[in-house]
Protein backbone atom coordinates (compact mmCIF):
# COMPACT_ATOMS: atom_id res chain seq x y z
CA UNK A 1 0.00 0.00 0.00
CA UNK A 2 1.25 3.55 -1.03
CA UNK A 3 0.82 6.02 2.09
CA UNK A 4 0.56 9.54 1.37
CA UNK A 5 1.15 12.05 3.94
CA UNK A 6 0.08 15.78 4.46
CA UNK A 7 3.13 18.44 4.72
CA UNK A 8 3.18 22.15 5.94
CA UNK A 9 1.96 23.20 3.20
CA UNK A 10 -1.00 21.32 3.26
CA UNK A 11 -2.55 22.76 6.46
CA UNK A 12 -5.37 25.06 6.65
CA UNK A 13 -8.12 23.49 4.88
CA UNK A 14 -7.00 23.36 1.45
CA UNK A 15 -8.55 20.90 -1.06
CA UNK A 16 -6.04 17.75 -1.08
CA UNK A 17 -7.79 16.88 -4.34
CA UNK A 18 -7.02 20.24 -6.22
CA UNK A 19 -2.92 20.61 -5.03
CA UNK A 20 -0.51 22.00 -7.22
CA UNK A 21 2.46 20.52 -4.89
CA UNK A 22 2.79 16.89 -4.83
CA UNK A 23 2.49 15.04 -1.67
CA UNK A 24 5.18 14.77 0.45
CA UNK A 25 5.93 10.99 1.69
CA UNK A 26 6.23 9.91 5.14
CA UNK A 27 10.22 10.57 5.30
CA UNK A 28 9.45 13.80 4.12
CA UNK A 29 6.71 15.11 5.83
CA UNK A 30 7.09 16.44 9.59
CA UNK A 31 5.57 14.46 11.80
CA UNK A 32 3.85 16.41 14.26
CA UNK A 33 1.91 18.40 11.49
CA UNK A 34 0.53 15.28 9.89
CA UNK A 35 -0.48 13.95 13.32
CA UNK A 36 -1.67 17.49 14.23
CA UNK A 37 -3.69 17.88 11.10
CA UNK A 38 -4.91 14.21 11.36
CA UNK A 39 -6.36 15.08 14.85
CA UNK A 40 -8.12 17.93 13.43
CA UNK A 41 -9.32 15.30 10.92
CA UNK A 42 -10.79 13.00 13.26
CA UNK A 43 -12.31 15.84 15.28
CA UNK A 44 -14.19 17.05 11.75
CA UNK A 45 -15.93 13.36 11.53
CA UNK A 46 -18.20 14.07 14.37
CA UNK A 47 -20.57 15.69 11.84
CA UNK A 48 -23.10 12.85 10.26
CA UNK A 49 -23.94 13.96 6.58
CA UNK A 50 -25.89 10.65 5.22
CA UNK A 51 -26.43 10.72 1.87
CA UNK A 52 -29.75 9.12 0.59
CA UNK A 53 -30.04 7.64 -2.84
CA UNK A 54 -33.77 6.73 -4.08
CA UNK A 55 -34.26 4.75 -7.22
CA UNK A 56 -37.60 3.59 -8.99
CA UNK A 57 -38.42 1.72 -11.95
CA UNK A 58 -39.72 3.40 -14.92
CA UNK A 59 -43.01 1.84 -14.19
CA UNK A 60 -43.39 2.63 -10.37
CA UNK A 61 -41.91 6.78 -11.72
CA UNK A 62 -44.85 9.37 -10.64
CA UNK A 63 -44.66 10.78 -13.77
CA UNK A 64 -46.69 7.08 -15.12
CA UNK A 65 -48.02 5.85 -12.06
CA UNK A 66 -51.15 7.82 -10.74
CA UNK A 67 -51.13 5.31 -7.39
CA UNK A 68 -47.02 6.34 -6.92
CA UNK A 69 -48.56 10.01 -7.75
CA UNK A 70 -51.32 9.61 -4.89
CA UNK A 71 -48.33 8.15 -2.90
CA UNK A 72 -46.01 11.49 -3.14
CA UNK A 73 -48.74 13.50 -2.87
CA UNK A 74 -49.29 12.48 0.78
CA UNK A 75 -45.70 11.78 1.65
CA UNK A 76 -43.73 15.02 0.78
CA UNK A 77 -45.96 17.54 2.89
CA UNK A 78 -44.89 15.02 5.86
CA UNK A 79 -41.56 15.01 5.03
CA UNK A 80 -39.76 18.50 7.07
CA UNK A 81 -42.32 17.21 10.56
CA UNK A 82 -40.58 14.24 9.99
CA UNK A 83 -37.49 15.83 9.91
CA UNK A 84 -38.01 17.97 12.62
CA UNK A 85 -39.39 15.22 14.68
CA UNK A 86 -36.01 13.20 14.06
CA UNK A 87 -33.44 16.18 14.48
CA UNK A 88 -32.89 16.47 10.93
CA UNK A 89 -31.76 18.69 8.45
CA UNK A 90 -32.28 18.50 4.62
CA UNK A 91 -29.42 19.88 3.08
CA UNK A 92 -30.83 19.38 -0.41
CA UNK A 93 -32.82 16.94 -2.42
CA UNK A 94 -32.13 16.49 -6.52
CA UNK A 95 -33.67 14.41 -9.05
CA UNK A 96 -32.27 12.45 -11.42
CA UNK A 97 -35.29 12.08 -14.41
CA UNK A 98 -33.54 10.09 -16.53
CA UNK A 99 -32.23 7.87 -14.18
CA UNK A 100 -34.80 7.38 -12.01
CA UNK A 101 -32.83 8.33 -9.34
CA UNK A 102 -34.19 11.23 -6.03
CA UNK A 103 -30.54 11.82 -3.80
CA UNK A 104 -30.88 13.47 -0.37
CA UNK A 105 -28.37 14.94 1.75
CA UNK A 106 -29.16 14.77 5.41
CA UNK A 107 -27.56 15.78 8.85
CA UNK A 108 -28.51 13.59 11.07
CA UNK A 109 -27.79 13.03 14.82
CA UNK A 110 -27.59 8.83 13.60
CA UNK A 111 -27.96 6.63 10.88
CA UNK A 112 -30.87 5.40 12.38
CA UNK A 113 -32.47 8.74 12.46
CA UNK A 114 -32.08 9.67 8.90
CA UNK A 115 -33.15 6.40 8.23
CA UNK A 116 -36.52 6.39 10.03
CA UNK A 117 -37.18 10.01 7.47
CA UNK A 118 -37.11 7.97 5.45
CA UNK A 119 -39.11 4.97 6.08
CA UNK A 120 -41.91 7.32 8.21
CA UNK A 121 -41.86 9.22 4.69
CA UNK A 122 -43.07 6.34 2.68
CA UNK A 123 -40.42 6.93 0.18
CA UNK A 124 -39.27 3.24 0.52
CA UNK A 125 -43.10 2.25 -0.68
CA UNK A 126 -41.72 3.23 -4.37
CA UNK A 127 -38.10 3.44 -4.33
CA UNK A 128 -34.89 1.10 -3.41
CA UNK A 129 -32.90 3.56 -1.07
CA UNK A 130 -29.28 3.16 -0.10
CA UNK A 131 -28.42 5.36 3.11
CA UNK A 132 -24.57 5.83 3.52
CA UNK A 133 -22.60 7.96 5.99
CA UNK A 134 -20.70 10.42 3.73
CA UNK A 135 -16.97 12.21 4.41
CA UNK A 136 -15.01 15.21 3.48
CA UNK A 137 -12.39 13.68 1.12
CA UNK A 138 -9.88 15.14 4.51
CA UNK A 139 -12.35 13.16 6.90
CA UNK A 140 -11.68 9.82 4.29
CA UNK A 141 -8.17 10.25 4.32
CA UNK A 142 -8.10 10.58 8.51
CA UNK A 143 -10.39 7.51 8.50
CA UNK A 144 -8.67 5.19 6.37
CA UNK A 145 -5.03 6.01 6.97
CA UNK A 146 -5.35 5.21 10.77
CA UNK A 147 -3.28 6.70 13.32
CA UNK A 148 0.35 4.61 13.07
Amino acid sequence: MVEHFLAKEDVGGSNPLSRSTPRKTKEQASPEVWIENQAASRRKVRTLIYVAIAEHTPAQCLGSNEEVLAIVGQAMPKIPDLEQKHNVKNLGMHVMISSHKTVMILDAPSFEAAEMVLLESDLVKWNTVELSQAYTPEQAMALTMGTD
